[in-house]
């Protein structure tokens, strides 16, 4: 029989509600799996010790080709093609392990296999191994690697690598934030991958297609070919039906807006569902998510947390912090093992901000006092979580603990430190960058004033710069100015009346006026 479009899916197009999307997606009829002459042949020459045929046996697995995903065999696959030397194979397999998929995740194992392929100019592992220092993972972030590695991957025909330095010039990123920067290397991300022979791409190239909208029908002329929604088998894989997806909804959202390219979308995404794509469930519960079904979202990220997906695990960690009264204690206390586990920098911090604020019908009444509170952010703060620092910093400036439920001696010396030492750890993505940028600002005026360190022009100056960098803020720009304007050098005098200039402009300042009276000085 054909396989036609699915009765809800006209529901979703005259917009009823998303909700049944989510169970459509949870009961999916089985993927029925062609047996076609070449797919025999490979899985022989698997059999038979092909190494480059048990490492495409292996991605057949991973991309969902005309079958359901299956990563726990891919992971045991790639293996046997790494002890045959099959280079390639090491950063498939560090993929799965980065992000849980058919193994338990570990970025420090993912962070040494991506290392071995990069050492053979491997594009995919040079990206990934660019991923690990943007991020920290198994590593220490450092942005200046990341662009290394990013522009190596690009050097040797990645699009992928483009994708990475598109992405680490967004402002909510790194320092080499850059609009105009961004959008080039959007365009050579797609155009790069238009010149190679993929049928999909990862999801990474989604900032490029919402960057570029004016290739949106070049890419998905090519992303079509052989998609048929109306065969009784898969006619193509599940990544292929995904990068489509996401490719018409693109169109959707930017160019189109035709209801045909949206109902397309979200077929092509049920059929990538089918097959047990996770990139395609991940895709359903940040949509949700940004739509503010909350609680629809938690379950498809239960869902696919329930596999090991490391992105999921943290996103319902975030969901349990965000809504702790519908989060029982039972499920948290699961969950945090899991983190815990994955040594995931900010699980004593998320764990403090739950116990503040769930129902306290569902906790011992001692379980959470001033000095448990405290102790847990210091130990999201020792292994890393550039967030947990900022609110030591926070307490121990101003005295109260969690929104003032607790009183703390004011330790100054202590919140320059916490303010100070996280610097270059590592942030989550929606850390917005005027926090990260009034941050640095602050940091400054420490300097500047000797408050908790001894005063030094010179590194209040460089944290003035700094948080200008990552996103123009009124605090920095007078000060920053305040301070150029009595140097010897012309260029820094004029460079700080322009600041200070610019700062009196704008009339709903708190520094307005009072840069209004230097610029007169």
């Amino acid at each position: 029989m054909n396989r036609k479009f699915s009765p809800y899916f006209t529901a979703l197009v005259l917009s009823i509600s998303l909700s049944g999307w989510v169970s459509f997606c949870s009961t999916s009829a089985q993927a029925q799996i062609p047996d076609t002459a070449a797919e025999t042949k490979l899985i022989q020459m698997a059999r038979e010790g092909d190494s480059e045929a048990i490492y495409n046996l292996a991605l057949t697995y991973i991309n969902g080709d005309k079958v359901r995903t299956n990563y726990r065999e891919a992971a045991k696959l790639l293996e046997k093609a790494i002890a045959d030397n099959y280079y390639p194979a090491y950063a498939q397999l560090a993929k799965l392990y980065l992000h849980g998929w058919g193994v338990a995740f570990d970025g420090q194992k993912a962070f040494e296999l991506y290392k071995k392929g990069a050492a053979h100019q491997d594009g995919y592992a040079l990206y990934g191994l660019g991923v690990c220092y943007d991020y920290g993972i198994g590593t220490v972030p450092n942005f200046a690697m990341a662009k290394n590695y990013y522009t190596k991957a690009a050097e040797a025909g990645s699009y992928l690598g483009w994708c990475g330095l598109a992405r680490l010039h967004t402002s909510e990123r790194s320092p080499y934030a850059n609009t105009e920067q961004r959008k080039k290397y959007c365009e050579k991300a797609l155009y790069t991958w238009l010149n190679s022979g993929q049928n999909y791409f990862a999801p990474e190239l989604r900032l490029a297609l919402e960057t570029c909208p004016q290739e949106l029908d070049k890419i998905i002329a090519k992303l079509e070919q052989g998609v048929d929604l109306e065969a009784v088998v898969h006619s193509v894989g599940a990544a292929q039906y995904f990068s489509l997806c996401e490719a018409l909804y693109a169109r959707y959202n930017k160019v189109s807006h035709d209801v045909n390219d949206r109902y397309r979308a979200y077929n092509l995404a049920s059929e990538a569902i089918d097959l047990e794509y996770l990139p395609a469930r991940v895709a359903l519960a940040q949509l949700l998510e940004k739509r503010g079904d909350y609680e629809q979202a938690s379950v498809v990220y239960k869902y696919i947390a329930a596999k090991g997906d490391l992105q999921s695990i943290i996103a319902l960690a975030n969901y349990a912090e965000a809504h702790p009264q519908k989060v029982d204690q039972q499920f948290w206390s699961k969950l945090l093992e899991k983190l815990k586990g994955l040594n995931y920098r900010p699980v004593y911090r998320l764990q403090a901000h739950y116990l503040i604020l769930a129902d306290p019908k569902h906790l011992a009444a001692d379980e959470i006092n001033a000095e448990h509170y405290l102790e847990l952010l210091q130990k999201s703060a020792d292994l890393g979580d550039g967030l947990a620092c900022l609110e030591l910093s926070d307490i121990y400036n101003s005295g109260k603990v969690a929104a003032g439920r607790w009183s703390v001696e004011p330790d100054q010396e202590k919140a320059f430190k916490y303010l100070a030492d996280p610097l270059n750890f590592i942030y989550p993505l929606n850390y917005a960058s005027k926090d990260r940028a009034v941050r640095f600002a602050s940091l400054g005026d420490r300097y500047l004033y000797g408050k908790g360190t001894s005063a030094n022009r010179g590194q209040a100056v460089a944290c003035y710069e700094r948080s200008l960098a990552v996103g123009y803020n009124d605090h920095a720009a007078y000060r920053l100015g305040s301070l150029l304007i009595k140097q010897n050098d012309s260029k820094q005098k004029e460079r700080g009346m322009r600041l200070l200039q610019k700062v009196s402009q704008n009339k709903n300042s708190a520094y307005a006026s009072q840069a209004v009276k230097l610029l007169k000085h």
